[in-house]
């Protein structure tokens, strides 16, 4: 996250989310590629699977960190609802999502799976394009 943070004002918070998100995109969608792997090959699947997590994981906290970001500096007199929003968002998610993923898993199976949640990812995308204020490009540097 310092890493992130420290490109968040070059790159631009809208664009950070955005490209985040794709990145996001791309790693869920690759868990179904591994799939065509043989059994033979079980210890490439699970090195390759714990890259695509780590992928997936520094492209979820740069969204997480952009979403903080401007719940707190664009979210004036009500700045503590938007952060309680995000901080819900996420606690809800860490929740229910084990559940789901293995509802989804039990009756779309393994490529289902990923396929559904490369589609959520892509919906999120949209909708954070349409929905974050392109203000959020807007250079605060002096």
């Amino acid at each position: 996250s310092l890493i992130l943070g420290k490109y968040m004002s070059r790159i631009n918070r809208k664009n950070m989310i955005i490209y985040n998100y794709v990145i996001l995109a791309l790693g869920t969608f690759s868990f179904t590629l591994l799939n065509n792997l043989t059994s033979e090959q079980y210890l490439e699947f699970f090195i390759l699977s714990i890259v695509l997590r780590v992928i997936q994981g520094i492209a979820s906290s740069g969204i997480q960190i952009c979403a903080y970001s401007f719940a707190i500096n664009d979210m004036n007199e009500e700045k503590d609802r938007y952060i309680s929003y995000v901080e819900m968002a996420m606690g809800v998610g860490d929740m229910i999502g084990p559940a789901i993923g293995a509802l989804i898993y039990q009756y779309v199976g393994y490529v289902g799976a990923f396929t559904f949640f490369t589609s959520m990812v892509i919906f999120g995308t949209i909708i954070s394009v349409i929905m974050i204020p392109n203000a959020l490009n807007k250079s605060r540097r002096p």
